[in-house]
């Protein structure tokens, strides 16, 4: 049986947390959206950052950071949600650990717990509480 996560969805979910996450002092990057791959498709895939430039989305991404006073990068987060029902999930603190991760996604739900572990891994790294 396919999973098929609704990706605005899970869009939503992002949004929902987003002056949250500000409020603690990460930054979130634009989102992309990556379109479902014809058989005869050119390679490297476009990524774009407008929604409605993707009639049938394959997934969508972002990055987030937590830095220090002086802009120096803390921590680093990569996410990218498959409709598949799967994430790509990397996490960077430089110097330090590098982690990569891909956690079955069967749920908006499910994407929104894992927005909130990132948000607390960020936090961490960048010395929150």
């Amino acid at each position: 049986m396919d999973v098929y996560v609704e990706l605005d969805q899970a869009l939503k979910e992002l949004q929902r947390r987003l002056q949250q996450w500000t409020d603690d002092g990460i930054v979130v990057g634009q989102t992309t959206w990556r379109e479902k791959i014809p058989a005869k498709s050119e390679w490297p895939v476009k990524l774009f950052v407008d929604r409605s430039a993707v009639s049938d989305p394959w997934s969508f991404g972002f990055n987030c950071w937590m830095f220090d006073r002086g802009w120096q990068p803390l921590a680093h987060a990569r996410v990218v949600l498959y409709d598949g029902g799967w994430a790509d999930f990397d996490w960077f603190v430089p110097g330090e650990t590098y982690t990569c991760e891909c956690p079955p996604i069967a749920a908006v739900s499910q994407f929104g717990a894992l927005l909130d572990r990132i948000h607390e891994i960020l936090r961490t790294c960048g010395g929150g509480t």
